[in-house]
Order: structure tokens, then sequence, then C-alpha cells
């Protein structure tokens, strides 16, 4: 990808340009090199594979992008050899080297193939809101809470006169308002909205883009019943579950979306590329870590506090 200059590239250029016009540049020495080398610049290579990208990434003929990377190291030499400019130039070459560390395993994910049957299965069950969804239930409930074995009795008991005062809520709105406002007892009623859920327990998020997965699940025997029902509006009977006894109204249905697997090998490419390389990046380090002594001035926190950032 071809980046714009930065402005102390642009100022290099410039006045490279400035002096070339005051002065020719001595024609450098002709030599047998070794293979994949354009030129040495003192101890300074420069890479076939260096003009090539020169070339194509500045639109220049190859001769010119010859030049131009022999130019770019007699500039680099010159800062080297000042050595209050040394930090600068460590850091530099720390951030190519990096960056060039970046690139190859980039290379490598590529070089691995498209995303595998267990990377498509795997980002599947992260994405799965959006490309292997099963039919889903929007669902408004009252439930009366059991919290205590001693409370089934009662907790029935209050659930059927709930029910009763629920019957006929045109809408999910309607069946919150009523179950909040219903008289009070010794029994805790909760009522709420959920979102759309599987019949498995799983939840999503109907207004994100794409739909992504709601942390948790809702217990089996209420997301049946909610799958149960199919006409919005329509209310379940007195549903037992984990919790309590529930009255269940639903708002929507959703149907199934399934996007073909190899319609999903290719949807999900560039995130296995990025999670191959990820993996390896993580490998490496540990790696690094266990071979490399890492120490840090013990006042490292108040020292870095008082650097200045700017905005």
């Amino acid at each position: 990808m071809k980046r714009a200059p930065s402005r102390h590239v642009v100022l290099v250029l410039a006045l490279a340009s400035a002096c070339s016009q005051r002065r020719t540049a001595p024609e450098p020495a002709r030599a047998a090199l070794p293979p994949g080398v354009a030129a040495f610049v003192g101890s300074e290579k420069v890479s076939l594979g260096t003009v090539a990208r020169i070339a194509e990434a500045q639109g220049v003929p190859l001769a010119e992008a010859r030049r131009r990377g022999v130019a770019d190291a007699l500039y680099a030499a010159g800062v080297r050899a000042d050595p209050t400019k040394l930090a600068l130039v460590n850091g530099a070459e720390r951030g190519v080297l990096a960056r060039a560390l970046l690139e190859r395993l980039r290379d490598d994910a590529h070089a691995l193939g498209p995303p595998t049957d267990a990377e498509v299965r795997e980002l599947t069950a992260l994405h799965w809101p959006a490309i292997d969804r099963p039919p889903s239930a929007q669902t408004a409930h009252a439930v009366v809470l059991v919290k205590k074995p001693a409370d089934d009795a009662p907790a029935r008991a209050l659930a059927v006169e709930l029910a009763a005062a629920l019957k006929g809520a045109p809408d999910g709105e309607e069946l919150v308002k009523r179950a909040r406002s219903f008289p009070k007892h010794d029994l805790e009623i909760v009522a709420e909205h959920l979102p759309p859920a599987t019949a498995d327990g799983r939840m999503w998020d109907p207004t994100a883009e794409p739909p992504k997965a709601v942390a948790g699940t809702l217990d089996l025997d209420f997301a049946r019943a909610a799958l149960a029902l199919t006409e919005p509006g329509e209310q379940s009977g007195l549903v037992k579950s984990a919790f309590g006894y529930h009255v269940i109204q639903l708002e929507r249905r959703y149907p199934e979306v399934r996007v073909p697997v190899e319609e999903r090998r290719r949807l999900l490419a560039e995130e296995t590329y990025t999670r191959r390389a990820q993996h390896a990046l993580d490998a490496l380090r540990e790696r690094l870590y266990a071979a490399t002594p890492v120490s840090s001035e013990r006042a490292v926190d108040a020292l870095t506090a008082l650097v200045p950032v700017v905005p």
C-alpha cells in the first residue's frame, strides 16, 4: 500500500533536489556484489527488493529507484555517524524491523491458505448471529421468583393470579407495565423485555450491525417455551424455570440465517489471517521473553509521567 511521505522525508527530498542542482553526485564504483544486493554505501546494503519497492511506490524507472535508494543509504549513514543522533537511528531501526516482522507474519498467515474447516467453525461460533443463526424469539415476560423450595407452592399460586391480570395485554410493553403495577406480595415479581433468543438459550443484539451475541444464556425451559410462540402478542401458559414461574409474551420472531460454509470461508478469510498472525506474534513474544532478560528503571512510572504528551 502506498503511503504519503512524512514531512521529514519531504524535507530530505527537497534538500536533495536543491543540492543536485548545484553539484553532480560522483558516479558509484562498479563491482561484483552478492546476489540480491543492488549497491553498498559504506557498510549500508541496498537490496534489489528495496529498489523494486521504491520503483513501484514512486513510479520511477529502476535506475532512478536505485539512485534514490543509494541516496537514502547515504543520508542514513550520515545520521548514524553523528553520536547525537544515535538514539533516533536506533529507534527508527527498531520500528522498521518491527514492521518487517509484522509483514512477514502476515505473509506467513496468507501462505497457509484459506481458512480451514476448524477455523471456520471457530469463527462461526463467534459470529453466529450474523452467519449461522437459528430461528429466534424476542419476548417480554413476568416471573414470580422462587428463591427457596418453600416458595414454590405460593409462587405458583401467585403466578396464576398474575397470569389472569396479564391476559389480553396487547403487547410486551403493556405486559411489563401491568406486571410491575401488580399488588405487592411477599414474593418478588420481575418483569422485563429480553433480547432475541434461540431454542438453546443463546441471545443476540438485533440493533448491532452486524448482529452480535449477547453474553449469557436463557434457561432452556424458558427458551423452548418462547420459541413455541408463533404470533406477536401471543402469551404462554405458566412456564416453570430454574428461577420461578413465568408468563411469556412474544414480541417478534426472527427467521434463521444460514450462510453456506464456503461463503463463510470467504467472509472470514481476513479475520482468519489476522488471528493466525496474532497467534504467531504471541508465541514469538513468549519465546523472546523466555530467552531475553528484560529490566526497567525502578522509577520508570514516575519518570514516564514527566514526559509531556502532545495531543
